[in-house]
This record gives structure tokens, sequence and C-alpha cells, in this order.
């Protein structure tokens, strides 16, 4: 009786675990990797390891019954019952305990994938963030540097304005000096002409007495001589 209760207890424990795993295996397919995944499929393998050790009990069982049936007096149907769930059934479960630990093992290296996938976008992001604040302070320095210039140039063109007045007043004077020394010299050169003139008169004047005189005299020494 104790091999029956136990192939009973197995074959109730199979169809559960089958079924369970079926559902994990599903399950798998349609949803992340979470905690409580990760719980529900350590279950179905722990219940897959007590099936698989019970199976190993009624194995036995079975090999005892099958020299010795006195031992459980099992009928023939019934020993077909444990081959069948010892040998069928046991290959049925650890294809499907198999099935469950690569869907576990593609979904945990999924998971990190996306958990690498996720870390290498977040430090792109990071990286984007910086260049992007790199760059606007880059501009923030050009632009200030080009208003320090243009305020520098404004300010280099106010002093060559102001050169420039300065030098234009010094020429404005210096064409009025110029105006008043031609003025000068040409008042000078008609002084000059003038005089000359005047001492040129004098000059006939003082012939024309010195030849008088000589006139006179001529005239004198002939009246007494």
């Amino acid at each position: 009786m104790e091999a029956l209760k136990k192939l009973q207890y197995a074959q109730q424990k199979l169809d559960t675990t089958t079924q369970r795993i079926k559902l994990l295996l599903a399950r798998i397919q349609q949803v992340e990797l979470t905690s409580e995944l990760e719980t529900d499929a350590d279950g179905a393998l722990s219940d897959v390891h007590d099936l698989l050790t019970t199976a190993e009990e009624l194995q036995l069982l079975a090999a005892v019954s099958f020299y010795d049936r006195a031992v459980f007096q099992l009928t023939d149907d019934q020993l077909n019952q444990l081959d069948q769930f010892t040998q069928t059934n046991v290959k049925q479960i650890q294809q499907l305990e198999k099935e469950l630990q690569i869907k576990m093992k593609q979904k945990r290296l999924d998971f990190q994938q996306a958990q690498l996938t996720l870390k290498q976008r977040s430090l792109a992001k990071q990286t984007t963030n910086q260049f992007l604040q790199d760059q606007k302070e880059n501009m923030n320095n050009f632009n200030s540097e080009i208003g320090s210039g243009v305020r520098q140039l404004k300010t280099t063109m106010l002093d060559i304005k102001e050169n420039l007045d300065k030098g234009q007043i010094a020429t404005n004077v210096l064409e009025e000096k110029t105006k008043d020394n031609i003025e000068n010299n040409k008042l000078a050169n008609s002084k000059v002409r003038q005089a000359a003139a005047a001492l040129k008169k004098n000059k006939d004047l003082v012939f024309m007495g010195t030849s008088l005189v000589n006139l006179i005299v001529l005239v004198l020494i002939f009246i007494f001589v």
C-alpha cells in the first residue's frame, strides 16, 4: 500500500508541477523578470526535485515488487503504472525542468542586458548632457569674449575718431596759420616793393640832385672863368 500511496501522491504532484511549470513558461514570455517570478521558478524547480526524489523511491519500490510481489502485493497493472511513472512521466518532468531552467537563464541574461543597455543609455545621456553643458559654457564664454571684443573695438574706434577730430582741428588751425602767413607774406612783399620803389625814387632824386649840383658848378665855373 505504501507504493500505491506514493504513486498517487507522485501523480498528483506531477500534474500540479507540470501545470505550474507550463504556466511559468508562459509568464516568462510575457512579463519582465521580477523577484516574484524568480521565487515562483525556484519553487517549481524545488517541486521537480521533490518529484524526482519520489520517482527514485517509486522506482526502487517497483523493482522490489517486481522481484518479490508478496512484499507489496501489486498487480501487473499497478506495476505498469509505477513503471510508466518512473520512465515516461519522469522524463517529461525532467524535460520541463530543463526548459524552465533554460528559459529562466535566458530571462536573466535578457534582464542583465536590459539593465546594461539602460545603464549605457543613462551614461550616454549624462555624457550628452555634459557635452551640451560644456558647449553652452563655451558658447557663453565665446559670446562674452565677442562682447568684450566689440566693446574694445568700440572704444578703439572712439579713440580713433577722437584722434581724427583732433587731427582735423590741428589741420584747420594749420590751414588758418598758413593762410595768415600767406597774407602776411603778401603784405610784407607789398611793403618791400613799396620800400624798393621809394628807395629807387630816392636814388633818382639823389642822382638828379647830384646832376643839378654838378651842372650848377659847371655853370659857375664857366661864368667866373
